[in-house]
């Protein structure tokens, strides 16, 4: 069996043979610079000599020149060669990090998808710092970062997760694969969001006019020749001088329509040329699996790949805005139209290829997605790819079903992960957790809820055994006040209650809840009141879940469910002073509590 250890020592080789390479090419770095010298003082004395002496011809220049610009392109491949290891030495170095626990504060955080509304997001840490996005994530594409926190956000249904999981398979089992991703520039590039993209290439497309094309060059070439006779003193000046203002016309009359050419997408020049080289992987290999064969096809153009079509509008939109914001190119721009003429070539390509966009977007984009997920197979071998079972209907949606065995925290270091098994459904429909505090009862509650949403984004899960039904999940562990709207955080927990009960009774999947210490913020009565209203509702609405307390007197919600659901507890041990927990569940309620003994060991006389 593939351990941790093996693919450390796999990232550890992959690490051996970069550096040496790195080294190899950074020993002939300094002859390259000498060369470079040497031919381009070569090639000035000879054409100092050609000119001032005139022995010999200037046409001996080109001997030199022609060796400085071998040695440039040489060396300048050699330069990009070694800044592509470098690449691939800190996706290595950092995929050891990740396998060995030490990932937390590197990688992109994905705070621009946490939604504070969101029913699950900010209680299981999908984003942020020490998050599930920041280890999984490997995409170098504003697009598969946007697809790949889609996924975390959104439960697939049972047929894409079983292509997800085949397609995650194979692509983990392609070194080359990872070593060519590893290479790519990973810079944080400004977002440009997959709908953006798509609304852009379906715009009505106003500049694709050949006949306008031919008469702006027509134009350019009759001003500037107007231009230098009237200066050479051939013509006079009304021939310059109307063609000039024809030319003010025709700026002034298309201006509105060129800014709108690249509205929603200038300046993202960087995020295309890295979708072009993701699109040039993706279509540079041959797949097994249905998913990545269909994402290949959708690439397919009229004889040119995606990847070119990609990087040529890219290069044009970074000429239209280098063009448009240098104050050099203006009085050109007036005399030959440029900004016009660069606008009418971005309008070309996107009437030729524009349709293209939206399946080619989503193509790179489910790929990063899938490669993310492939690599947080790879590195995680120990974890195993879920069942989903068809349960049967009830009502109108299925039964709810769950069985986890040896299961634990993925963002947990492996050393300190423990592992519980749990059972829902059939007739057990909630587990209700007593314990002291630190215990492990929220962590637990994580510990479901994070595996169940990577289940259902297609990855593998933290444990030994994992059998689930499609779910719906809702959580109350995290709740924050909204200071601004007046909300305290009471009132924000009894919002969020509200939208899991009305979840539970509308959704087409049984939902799986999550609350901790749950309304915690109100007197003993209260809280036992209506958190046993609301549970009794949720599991009346074919729900499933888990709730954590410190109040015992809510144990006794379970005696009112007849049956449906059992008490279980984590507890610590106190002796010598110090604290220690085992993080087990284990079953009924726990019997003591830590608080007294948390308070003394601090010193407080209580």
């Amino acid at each position: 069996m593939v351990t941790r250890e093996d693919r450390v020592a796999s990232y550890r080789r992959q690490i051996e043979a970069i550096n040496s390479g790195i080294t190899e090419n950074e020993s002939g770095d300094s002859k390259f610079a000498f060369l470079r010298v040497l031919f381009f003082g070569v090639s000035s004395l000879t054409f100092l000599y050609a000119i001032f002496d005139g022995s010999i011809s200037a046409w001996w220049t080109l001997l030199p020149a022609s060796a400085f610009l071998a040695v440039v392109l040489v060396h300048e491949a050699k330069l990009r060669l070694i800044e592509q290891n470098k690449r691939r030495l800190i996706f290595f170095e950092q995929g050891i990090a990740r396998i060995e626990g030490n990932w937390a504060g590197t990688g992109l955080q994905g705070l621009e998808f946490q939604h504070q509304e969101h029913l699950y997001s900010g209680d299981l840490n999908l984003f942020g710092d020490a998050s599930l996005f920041q280890k999984l994530c490997m995409c170098t594409t504003a697009f598969g970062r946007e697809r790949l926190a889609g996924w975390l956000l959104t439960p697939a249904d049972e047929t894409t997760i079983a292509q997800r999981q085949a397609a995650t398979q194979e692509i983990a089992g392609d070194d080359g694969l990872k070593a060519a991703y590893a290479a790519l520039d990973k810079e944080e590039n400004e977002h440009l969001a997959i709908e953006v993209f798509k609304s852009w290439s379906a715009t009505e497309v106003v500049l694709h006019k050949p006949s306008l094309y031919f008469f702006s060059i027509l134009m350019g070439v009759a001003t500037v020749v107007s231009l230098v006779g009237w200066v050479m003193a051939y013509l006079v000046a009304i021939p310059f001088l109307v063609c000039l203002c024809i030319d003010f016309f025709m700026i002034k009359a298309y201006a509105d329509k060129v800014e709108k050419v690249t509205h929603g997408i200038n300046t993202k020049e960087k995020n295309l040329l890295m979708l072009a080289k993701v699109l040039k992987i993706i279509e540079g290999r041959d797949y097994q699996s249905d998913l990545l064969k269909g994402i290949k096809k959708n690439l397919q153009t009229d004889g040119v790949s995606a990847g070119e079509r990609i990087e040529e509008v890219a290069v044009l939109i970074n000429n239209f805005e280098n063009a448009r914001s240098n104050m050099a190119m203006q009085p050109l721009n007036i005399f030959l139209h440029i900004n016009l003429r660069n606008a009418m070539r971005i309008e070309k390509w996107r009437h030729l290829a524009g349709a293209s966009i939206p399946q080619w977007v989503d193509a790179a984009a489910d790929f990063e997605a899938l490669f993310s997920l492939a690599v947080f197979s790879y590195e995680n071998p120990d974890y195993i790819f879920p069942d989903f079972k068809k349960t049967g209907d009830t009502g109108n949606r299925e039964k709810p079903f769950f069985n986890a065995v040896e299961m634990g925290h993925p963002l947990l270091h492996p050393a300190n992960c423990v592992r519980n098994s749990v059972e829902l459904g059939e007739t057990k429909n909630l587990v209700l957790i007593s314990g002291s505090n630190m215990a492990g009862k929220s962590t637990f509650l994580r510990t479901v809820g994070i595996n169940i949403v990577l289940a259902q984004a297609g990855a593998p899960v933290c444990a030994e055994k994992f059998s689930l039904s499609a779910f719906n999940i809702a959580c109350s562990i995290q709740i924050e006040d909204d200071m601004a709207q007046g909300i305290s955080h009471f009132k924000a927990e009894i919002l969020r209650l509200k939208r899991l009960v009305d979840l539970a009774k509308n959704s087409n999947l049984p939902v799986m809840f999550f609350f901790d210490e749950i309304l915690h913020g109100t007197n003993s009565s209260d809280r036992c009141n209506g958190a046993s209203a609301v549970i009794k509702t949720l599991v009346t609405a074919k729900a499933v879940g888990f709730v954590t307390t410190h109040d015992l007197s809510l144990a006794k919600i379970v005696d009112d469910l007849e049956g449906q659901a059992v008490n279980a507890h984590f507890e610590d041990q106190f002796a010598d002073g110090e604290m220690t927990f085992d993080y087990k569940m284990k079953d009924g309620v726990v019997t003591r509590g830590n608080a007294l003994e948390l308070m003394r060991s601090e010193g407080l006389e209580v």
